[in-house]
């Protein structure tokens, strides 16, 4: 009878074993954790005072002057005209505006990024094969005793 009590453990013990694979399939997906924060400000922007403006340059412009109801002459007339360059500067943008007639002469723009952080969290895995120190009973006296052997275990706490 000893004999069948062994071969009825070993056949339990490989039944847990087999169990416990077929509880979790194989390549089974992971749970994914996202965290995404989404802040969205109304902002209302008022029109920016130059940071700084500079004269670069001079020029000279000739300026028309027609007089066609008294005479059929034409009068140039050469003026000296500042040419400035102005930035505006925000925290979310530099542009750079120069000439007599204004134009855009750069543009840097600083974008706010969104980051998604994706951590995949696995499932605990309670079953498993490992080293037990323990109390036991012990099959062949039939009495309670100390033993440090290899088993299959299920986890309850985890740490």
């Amino acid at each position: 009878m000893k004999v069948w009590g062994y071969l009825l453990l070993l056949v339990l013990l490989a039944g847990a074993f087999l169990a416990g694979r077929w509880t979790k399939p194989c390549g089974a997906p992971e749970t994914v954790r996202r965290d995404t924060l989404i802040l969205r400000d109304t902002l209302t922007v008022r029109v920016p005072v130059p940071e700084r403006v500079e004269v670069i340059r001079r020029d000279t412009c000739w300026l028309v002057r027609c007089d066609t109801v008294l005479t059929a002459d034409t009068l140039r007339v050469p003026v000296v005209v500042p040419i400035e360059q102005k930035i505006y500067a925000t925290a979310d943008y530099r542009a750079v505006v120069e000439g007599y007639r204004p134009r855009l002469v750069s543009m840097e723009l600083y974008r706010q990024t969104q980051v998604v952080t994706e951590t995949a969290a696995a499932r605990p895995q309670r079953w498993g094969i490992g080293i037990q120190a323990g109390y036991g009973l012990a099959p062949r006296t039939g009495r309670f005793e100390p033993y440090i052997g290899l088993g299959i275990q299920y986890s309850i706490w985890q740490w």
